[in-house]
């Protein structure tokens, strides 16, 4: 079994880019952009060049990020622009309904509980937080339970929706930051992707 190149660390990084932005997280949310892009531009090479993810950040505005956040995620007319709920990609009538209680399942095999969920269990910040929290433990053990459990996550859910997630992101986002952030995590999902399809 092969190991992997990306540390837990980005992944709980990406899960805390999709809180709401405020006074009291905006400077750790630019921080938190400008390490993915210098994970990006190593892993990939990337050249996101003046003007893209950097000065996005630098020049990031806190109204028109709310603005942004809230038509992407929240409510724009008809709708959301990118929903962060699995369950939408895949039919469900409600949130929280039978992706919900499909990912509830799953994350329990794993031994993560989520009764105290604010946010429905498909939503893309549980996702990225499950997977967080495996890769944290196989990075700290080693077991290939943790590998597999990222593996099957992302075989049978995330694969299914999180790359149209992200390219509904850079398709209508107002904001160089939501769309250079969406960038940078398409590369980080494909990459991971790879990774957890490999073996030694």
């Amino acid at each position: 079994m092969t190991g992997l190149s990306l540390e837990s660390k980005l992944l709980w990084t990406a899960k805390d880019m999709f809180r709401y932005p405020d006074q009291e997280n905006m400077s750790e949310m630019i921080a938190d952009l400008r390490q993915l892009l210098d994970w990006a531009q190593q892993a990939r090479k990337e050249s996101f060049g003046p003007g893209t993810l950097t000065s996005a950040a630098d020049n990031a505005d806190l109204d028109q990020l709310q603005v942004d956040f809230t038509a992407l995620f929240i409510n724009a007319f008809p709708s959301c622009k990118a929903h962060p709920f699995a369950g939408w990609y895949e039919g469900d009538a409600i949130i929280m309904g039978p992706s919900d209680n499909r990912v509830r399942q799953f994350y329990s095999h794993y031994g993560v509980e989520c009764d105290q969920l604010q946010v429905p269990a498909d939503h893309i910040m549980v996702e990225i937080e499950f997977m967080a929290i495996m890769a944290e433990k196989f990075e700290e053990t080693g077991d290939a339970f943790y590998f597999a459990a990222m593996q099957e996550m992302m075989n049978q859910h995330l694969e299914h929706w999180v790359l149209i997630f992200l390219k509904n992101i850079e398709k209508n986002a107002r904001t160089n930051f939501y769309r250079d952030l969406a960038a940078v995590l398409l590369i980080l999902f494909k990459e991971l992707t790879i990774e957890l399809k490999e073996v030694a």
